[in-house]
């Protein structure tokens, strides 16, 4: 459990602080990257949703997101650790750049760890924020 728990906080501790890079130490080269359930119609104006499938697809979506989107702010909650899953609180701040419309997402982490990598991550969040955020620019 500790393992896990270290794992965790030293990738969180990355993501907060902008390493991105470092981020991508932290996980399998195969891992398996959830961020919410892609709804046609409802969340798929948000383009880096959706499930991915290794470090290559992982660095996609970060890079999508960095284009579109900025980090305002980042809360991180409590880190529970059951053997080698981890589940995280975090509540964000961000910012679509192309609105310049900040949206809240409160969201749930799984994390999976064997050996010494993440071979799973997955986000639970409410996306109704973003994509008001997102589609403010297609009303205007």
């Amino acid at each position: 459990m500790r393992k896990t728990y270290e794992l965790t906080a030293k990738w969180f501790d990355a993501l907060i602080n902008g390493r991105v890079d470092e981020l991508y130490t932290y996980m399998d080269d195969n891992i398996l990257w959830v961020n919410s359930k892609v709804i046609e119609g409802y969340n798929d104006a948000i383009p880096w949703l959706g499930t991915y499938h290794g470090i290559y697809e992982v660095k996609k979506t970060f890079e999508v997101y960095g284009q579109l989107s900025a980090s305002e702010n980042y809360d991180l909650g409590e880190i529970y650790v059951d053997g080698n899953v981890a589940l995280v609180h975090g509540y964000e701040t961000n910012r679509i750049i192309d609105t310049d419309t900040i949206y809240h997402a409160d969201v749930m982490y799984q994390l999976k760890r064997e050996g010494e990598k993440i071979v799973e991550w997955k986000a639970y969040w409410d996306t109704a924020e973003a994509v008001a955020a997102f589609k403010k620019k297609q009303e205007a």
